[in-house]
């Protein structure tokens, strides 16, 4: 029944519950009949019942009882009167549970039944839900690109941007002065407040796909297209782009302060002069990006993916790289001054010329990376393989080079 019930157009689970409390109800009734049937009913149509001596497992007997009484009747004369009193014996337990195993097995029959529908409308219900949120979501995000559509047309952004951006351009963009205007007051308000609503959106509807990465490469991928983010400088600080597949975007000068991007991929992106400041990059996948001159002061990079990267020039301040993969990464003349790389992966980097003061460096791996002119003053090096390291020029004062390992490749002209 409940299978057929499932199948009317419209039904959900939370009606179909309604139907499930009857049924069960109904087979309780079904027992209670039988066995109120048995002993109520059974006295008036002579069927057997549980005498006492009926306790046990075996088979009936036929029993007859003969009273034997001396009466007198009405005349006084003594009569002989003789009852015979024929009945069965009760029924045994294993008869009682032959003659109560088929509403029994219905019982149980129809509660094993009830819960495998239920199961099934629970399952149902979740798959409902889920096409239910992927269709909300779905219009939630052609709606955000609608509406920041009519914004760019309406107010013509890109070019009020590209106005915004005039003294910016190259001077031989500047020769041709004359078929362009600079920015006015008014236009200028007018772009920053439209700016304004586009961020809060935008930081609106990423909250909201917090789980969704693809839907959040798509908005941010959508910024990219509409050179929001590229012309317009949309700032995007604080923004949640964990686990965004943002593969090969390009993010060049973008705002990204304090963003939430762990774990999100950002293969081979260019990132070069962002501003990641204090971010979240926690086993982000950075390798091959391109982070020449960004800004990366205090950012969380704990087991993050970077081998191959270009940090040529980047700020590291302070950074916390624990643990993460930095094999044949581009550091050169990098900041990374008081940085914890603690454990990191740094074999065969390029670290020519890069500021290590007071950076922890225990137990990393610098095997044939190449440390030339690099600044490590107070440094702490305990237990660091630099066993092929190239140390030609650089400034190891005061540092902490306790069990360090090192071999006969290891670079000479260490000041």
């Amino acid at each position: 029944m409940l299978s057929e019930l499932k199948k009317i157009p419209g039904l959900i689970p939370s009606e179909l519950k309604k139907f499930s409390r009857p049924i069960t109800i109904g087979l309780i009734c079904v027992f209670g009949f039988t066995f109120g049937f048995t002993f109520g009913f059974g006295s008036f149509l002579d069927l057997p019942k549980l005498w006492p001596g009926g306790i046990g497992i075996g088979k009936d007997k036929s029993v007859t009882t003969t009273v034997e009484t001396i009466e007198k009747d009405k005349q006084g004369k003594a009569v002989k009167k003789v009852t015979i009193t024929a009945h069965n014996d009760g029924k045994t337990l294993w008869d009682w549970g032959s003659l109560l195993g088929v509403p029994l097995s219905l019982v149980i029959l129809g509660y094993v039944l009830q819960q495998q529908q239920q199961k099934r409308a629970e399952k149902l219900s979740e798959e409902q839900r889920k096409i239910a949120d992927n269709e909300t979501k779905e219009e939630v995000l052609q709606n955000y690109f609608d509406r920041l559509s009519v914004l760019l047309i309406d107010k013509n952004l890109i070019a009020l941007s590209n106005k915004s951006n005039l003294p910016k351009i190259t001077s031989i963009a500047l020769s041709n002065k004359s078929q362009l205007s600079t920015i006015t007051p008014e236009e200028q308000e007018l772009l920053d407040s439209s700016l304004d609503v586009i961020r809060a959106r935008t930081l609106s509807i990423l909250r909201r796909f917090e789980n969704d990465a693809k839907r959040k490469a798509s908005v941010i991928n959508f910024l990219i297209e509409t050179e929001i983010v590229g012309k317009s400088k949309l700032n995007l600080s604080q923004a949640n782009l964990q686990g965004a597949d943002l593969l090969a975007a390009n993010l060049q000068g973008a705002n990204l302060q304090r963003a939430n991007l762990q774990r999100a991929v950002l293969y081979h992106t260019k990132l070069q002069g962002a501003n990641l400041q204090r971010a979240e990059l926690q086993w982000a996948e950075l390798q091959w990006a391109e982070l020449q001159g960004a800004n990366l002061q205090g950012a969380k990079l704990q087991g993050a993916e970077l081998q191959g990267a270009n940090l040529q020039g980047a700020e590291l301040q302070g950074a916390k790289l624990q643990g993460a993969n930095l094999q044949r990464a581009n550091l050169q003349r990098a900041n990374l001054r008081v940085a914890n790389l603690q454990r990191a992966n740094l074999q065969r980097a390029n670290l020519q010329m890069t500021e290590l003061q007071m950076t922890e460096l225990q137990m990393t791996e610098l095997q044939e990376a190449n440390l030339e002119k690099a600044n490590l003053q107070r440094a702490n090096l305990e237990k660091a393989n630099l066993q092929g390291a190239k140390l030609k020029g650089a400034n190891l004062e005061r540092a902490d080079l306790k069990d360090i390992k090192w071999n006969s490749k290891t670079g000479t002209g260490v000041v």
